[in-house]
């Protein structure tokens, strides 16, 4: 029998060969010189101060590892760290208006608590602009202060007050038959005579 060549094995799709060349480098770096980093985004851990981003980063690492516990009674506010100058204006300006809803959720509770018995509607208070920045200059945590705001509101704008009596609304049904209407004349009189 003649030598016959062995057979070449068929190229497997899935494995595909191992190249035989020399190995080659990866490719160049790229020439372009590096671009300046993206501007710091609102709500950026990286842009506070160190000081801000070591308590975000315990608070990270205890939350998950501690059960949630009561907080102590009285903390005690850190001594030289809490400098809000050093925050950065986002920052500044979120706590800026946290600090200012809250002021203005304890005025409205101010006034649905003492209106009634200052003898002012509590709704009419609430839009009354000019009765809101004079309880706005009140301790709201002082009862009589905030009545005597109330009253002197309501002497300067009577419209303020609580209505007095039960509200009305709608027809009287308390007299059910007309009254008997008299005549002003005799043709009058003789008319609705005849006609009865």
């Amino acid at each position: 029998m003649p030598d016959n060549p062995a057979p070449t094995p068929a190229a497997d799709p899935a494995n595909p060969p191992a190249p035989t060349g020399p190995p080659q480098d990866n490719p160049p770096a790229p020439t372009d010189p590096p671009q300046n980093p993206p501007a710091p985004v609102d709500g950026d851990v990286s842009t506070l101060p160190e000081w801000a981003q070591n308590m975000i980063k315990e608070a990270k690492e205890q939350a998950p590892a501690e059960p949630p516990q009561p907080p102590p009674a009285a903390p005690e506010p850190p001594a030289a760290e809490g400098d809000l100058s050093k925050l950065p204006k986002w920052a500044r300006d979120q706590l800026g208006q946290a600090q200012e809803q809250a002021r203005t959720a304890a005025i409205h509770a101010a006034v649905l608590r003492t209106a009634p018995t200052a003898g002012a509607s509590a709704a009419a208070l609430l839009d009354s602009q000019s009765a809101m920045t004079a309880l706005a200059a009140v301790d709201t945590n002082d009862a009589t202060a905030v009545a005597a705001a109330i009253t002197a509101a309501v002497q300067a704008q009577p419209h303020l007050a609580a209505p007095v009596g039960p509200v009305r609304g709608g027809a009287d049904f308390g007299n059910a038959t007309p009254p008997e209407r008299k005549p002003g004349s005799l043709h009058d009189a003789i008319a609705a005579r005849l006609n009865t």
